[in-house]
């Protein structure tokens, strides 16, 4: 299925100015279109953003085939060591969606660490929450999340989850 005519100039645009395409909430179909074509028209850096959302709704082996898809697409191209598209697992998926952390686990370790983006999405002005996805009273904030706290609190709390104590342990199992 061919993309809209003026989204070739939108792809076009990303791969001149070598800028990132992330997916927002977009479908599954939607993404199978369009992340293709774009490797297509050169765009380097991609980053499938919440692929567990119910939205989005990509199990990791649709993940999986997208990145063989892609790998297809980029072929032998001079550029395609430069070509990398990452999968963004949100903690809030867990918090606020109830998206099983071994899911992400199992998504980890299927794609491997060099392929997923761990990240928080608690910082949204528009609609702040806690680092476990509650909504703050009106008018409070939450101070700049550090990544190595959202990462902590991300492993800490999958591997409780998984019943998994040993921090090295829980490493070695998405490795």
């Amino acid at each position: 299925e061919a993309c809209a005519p003026w989204l070739y100039e939108v792809l076009n645009l990303i791969a001149r100015e070598d800028l990132v395409l992330a997916t927002g909430h977009l479908s599954q179909e939607e993404i199978f279109c369009l992340i293709p074509e774009a490797a297509k028209q050169g765009v380097k850096r991609i980053i499938v953003t919440h692929p567990f959302y119910k939205v989005t709704n990509m199990s990791v082996n649709d993940q999986k085939e997208l990145d063989h898809v892609c790998s297809r697409v980029i072929g032998n191209r001079r550029d395609r060591k430069q070509f990398k598209m990452y999968f963004e697992y949100c903690y809030t998926g867990k918090t606020i969606d109830g998206i099983p952390f071994d899911r992400y686990a199992e998504g980890i370790k299927e794609l491997g660490p060099q392929k997923i983006i761990l990240s928080s999405d608690a910082g949204q002005i528009k609609w702040p929450r806690d680092l476990n996805g509650q909504k703050l009273p009106e008018g409070n904030t939450i101070p700049a999340l550090h990544l190595a706290d959202c990462w902590d609190r991300f492993v800490e709390d999958m591997g409780n989850e998984l019943e998994i104590s040993d921090r090295k342990e829980f490493m070695r199992i998405i490795k």
